[in-house]
């Protein structure tokens, strides 16, 4: 038997290459992104398959990203505010009582406010797996925001206290990135710190459940000793 520590309990997933999937595959940013989308729901599917993975945390959109063309980034909410609501409803999240947190900066997401805080609300009981989706998020502002509150409520600036201070404290085991790309890209930077990192060259959309499970094997066969 497998002991139950080689599998990861939290996974963090970069989906990358929608805009290169749509160059190949000559379609429009908008069903490139649809796409991706629908991926979102069919990866996580074989994340809950899996027993022992509590927590994923998505990279849905940074606050770099967010200086790409205007009517790109219409797109992208408006397909958010459409296919956002049929993520949480179906029937899959609620079978697997999934709650969803969202973690960014609430200011850079006027647009699609409303949906997240619904989606949050209407989710906020369920206790038994948790999906965090970082839109408007960046790494190094998270850790400024953190050392911020941290002045603001006058407690001692360390380690223990400024990750209480984070948008989570949670740490990510596995880090899967698609696309072809080896970097983290501002994710997570904190959380990260000691997970495994998977890269595929296989563009978002095309992301495979066979390349899924060999990121699994490859954090399984991985030594985790944390520097000691």
């Amino acid at each position: 038997m497998v002991e139950e520590e080689s599998f990861p309990k939290s996974l963090g997933i970069i989906p990358d290459g929608n805009r290169r999937y749509a160059r190949k595959e000559g379609l429009t940013h908008r069903k490139a992104y649809e796409k991706g989308f629908e991926k979102v729901e069919e990866v996580y599917k074989w994340v809950l398959d899996q027993d022992y993975i509590e927590e994923v945390f998505f990279y849905a959109l940074s606050t770099e990203n967010l200086k790409r063309d205007e009517r790109e980034i219409e797109i992208i909410f408006d397909l958010f505010n459409r296919k956002a609501y049929d993520l949480y409803e179906s029937e899959i999240m609620k079978e697997y009582d999934v709650s969803i947190e969202f973690l960014g900066r609430e200011e850079l997401l006027e647009p699609i406010s409303e949906t997240i805080k619904e989606i949050e609300e209407n989710t906020k009981e369920r206790d038994s797996y948790k999906l965090n989706i970082c839109i408007g998020y960046g790494g190094k502002k998270e850790i400024v925001d953190a050392a911020r509150d941290l002045k603001l409520k006058n407690l001692e600036f360390n380690e223990k206290n400024l990750e209480e201070n984070l948008y989570t404290s949670s740490s990510i085991d596995l880090v899967i990135r698609t696309g072809g790309y080896q970097r983290l890209s501002n994710f997570l930077i904190w959380q990260s710190s000691y997970a495994e990192l998977f890269f595929t060259d296989q563009l978002w959309p095309e992301f495979s459940e066979q390349e899924f499970e060999k990121a699994i094997e490859f954090y399984r066969s991985s030594e985790r000793n944390f520097g000691k």
